[in-house]
């Protein structure tokens, strides 16, 4: 009898304790689904202006102005063109900045994304990366 006994109260003790697990499961968002977009306030980049700067939420503010500042070659450490088939360089540089950053810059806007951090990434129209800033500027 005693073994039956402990038998049904192990089982009730694994469902409470499966129960649980299942509800801390769901409470927990997917690890993709992290991040976020958000905005902040527009600023200057020596004599442009940018606005509608939009950022993922992992990271902050003042890390995206210094990214989009250095889509205008601040603190690059690297310049980087495409070449022609005659090794000419052409179209706009992207500028390799400290921790894996790559920004640049095009006709109203400006734009850096993380090249080995994915995840960072969350933001729309950053081409075949995404982006973790961008910025409209003029």
């Amino acid at each position: 009898m005693r073994s039956s006994t402990f038998d049904i109260m192990s089982v009730l003790r694994c469902g409470l304790r499966c129960l649980v697990l299942a509800a801390v499961t769901l409470a927990v968002p997917a690890t993709g689904s992290q991040a976020s977009v958000k905005s902040c306030p527009a600023f200057e980049i020596g004599s442009l202006r940018a606005t509608d700067v939009t950022r993922t939420s992992l990271i902050t503010c003042r890390k995206a102005r210094q990214l989009l500042r250095g889509a205008y070659g601040r603190g690059a450490i690297k310049t980087v063109y495409q070449k022609d088939d005659q090794g000419r360089p052409i179209g706009r540089a992207t500028f390799w900045l400290r921790g894996g950053w790559r920004c640049g810059n095009g006709a109203g806007g400006a734009i850096c994304y993380h090249a080995t951090k994915r995840r960072y990434n969350e933001v729309e129209g950053g081409g075949r990366f995404g982006a973790a800033v961008t910025a409209t500027t003029g």
